[in-house]
């Protein structure tokens, strides 16, 4: 399916059905990434059938493509972004031992998201 840049960082196909919102973060210390997920960016996803987050950890050979459903689900557990008024929430994601962690609010809180890689 082609798609479409609409807004930002999100695409959409031609007839709306599938969505995804692109974000990039670089390797930081102790293999971990970190990006920084928007309401909007959100909101921009809810009108297709299909739409997901995806994060890119590096490189475009490292790539988890995730549902926007589990994203939601997840949103009380991540820390929330405080820099600037727009609503977000940070997202941090280490890569240790062959899985990809995403990691909650707290010391030695996460969820395995290995499923994902693409």
């Amino acid at each position: 399916t082609d798609l479409c840049r609409k807004s930002g960082r999100c695409a959409f196909s031609v007839d709306g059905s599938y969505a995804v919102c692109c974000l990039v973060s670089k390797e930081h210390p102790r293999v971990r990434y970190w990006w920084t997920l928007y309401e909007r960016q959100l909101i921009n996803l809810t009108s297709a059938t299909s739409a997901f987050v995806a994060l890119a950890c590096g490189s475009p050979d490292s790539i988890l493509l995730i549902p926007a459903e589990a994203v939601q689900l997840w949103l009380p557990y991540l820390n929330p972004q405080t820099a600037t008024n727009d609503v977000g929430w940070h997202i941090h994601i280490v890569h240790e031992a062959g899985n990809w962690l995403l990691l909650h609010k707290g010391r030695g809180n996460y969820v395995n998201v290995t499923e994902y890689a693409m």
